[in-house]
């Protein structure tokens, strides 16, 4: 059966979820202090590793991980701590899923 689950990021550079084989990444958002995908899945295939990076702005990304974008994701809030900067902006996290080596490295 398809269906759409909600998975939770970890604000850190690289983590691995797993999930249903053949699963569609759908967008990522914020959900309070969270970062979150949402992902359309088949609740009956078996599970599978998957690997993400959560990079904020001006964050350096990894020269050997082929990444494809998934989303931009605000958030004014980690961890219970207010992360609004001096500016009153939040911050800014960009999330990817980790494909493979790069071509060429």
């Amino acid at each position: 059966m398809n269906t759409i689950w909600k998975y939770v990021l970890d604000a850190e550079l690289r983590q691995t979820i797993s999930m249903p084989d053949g699963a569609e990444i759908l967008t990522a958002g914020a959900v309070g202090r969270d970062i979150c995908l949402w992902v359309r899945v088949d609740n009956a295939a078996p599970e599978t590793p998957r690997r993400f990076l959560v990079a904020g702005t001006g964050d350096q990304l990894p020269p050997e991980d082929r990444l494809t974008f998934i989303g931009t994701v605000q958030m004014p809030f980690i961890a219970g701590k207010n992360v609004v900067n001096l500016n009153s902006h939040p911050l800014v996290f960009h999330v990817f899923e980790i494909t493979g080596p790069r071509r060429g490295v």
